[in-house]
């Protein structure tokens, strides 16, 4: 059972090739300690989906600002060397530079099946798990990316050519529910990515 849109070939081609997933497993022994399945995306169908600009970015920013006991700096590691490189860890009205990529690692983990993305999230999440027991208000963002780490994020592929109907009022319902862990990618025959 899974989610199409329309009834052209495109559709069951990607329904079938296993494009459409409720939820992307995350590596076993996540942040709660509960066992997740595999992170193998079952077919080339998913990896066309997320690959490109998108993977490119993510892969600079981590190369830039990861850092090795996991959080990310604010500076880049080509910048200019600091006494000390400061880390962007509270979340205020906007969210910081740590809770919002740690999000983005799992949302593109659930569209490319790339498990050294939720690696990544899994390892910023165990080192700050101490401080958002303490104090959850400085961290909610990063909280939510914990949700997503444990509950895992689903992918939506909407199928079909663009303006047709069907497809339309599928999108549309799917962006007016509140689902903030659920990724909905609108997908054309002949598409190299999702836009």
């Amino acid at each position: 059972p899974g989610f199409q849109a329309g009834q052209g070939g495109d559709q069951l081609a990607l329904h079938d090739a296993g494009v459409v997933a409720p939820r992307v497993p995350h590596p076993p022994g996540g942040v709660a300690g509960r066992r997740r399945g595999p992170t193998q995306p079952g077919s080339g169908a998913r990896r066309r989906i997320g690959a490109g600009v998108c993977d490119q970015f993510v892969d600079q920013a981590l190369d830039l600002f990861l850092d090795p006991d996991g959080g990310f700096f604010v500076t880049g590691r080509d910048a200019e060397q600091l006494i000390q490189r400061p880390r962007s860890t509270f979340d205020n009205a906007v969210p910081s530079a740590t809770s919002s990529m740690t999000m983005a690692l799992l949302r593109l983990h659930a569209i490319t099946g790339e498990g050294r993305y939720a690696d990544v999230a899994d390892k910023t999440l165990r080192r700050y798990q101490a401080e958002m027991e303490k104090n959850p208000f400085a961290y909610s963002y990063l909280l939510c990316a914990l949700d997503a780490s444990t509950a895992g994020v689903g992918t939506l592929v909407i199928t079909g050519p663009v303006g047709d109907p069907v497809r339309e009022e599928l999108l549309k319902t799917a962006r007016s529910t509140y689902a903030p862990n659920l990724v909905v990618i609108p997908w054309s025959a002949g598409a190299r990515s999702a836009p």
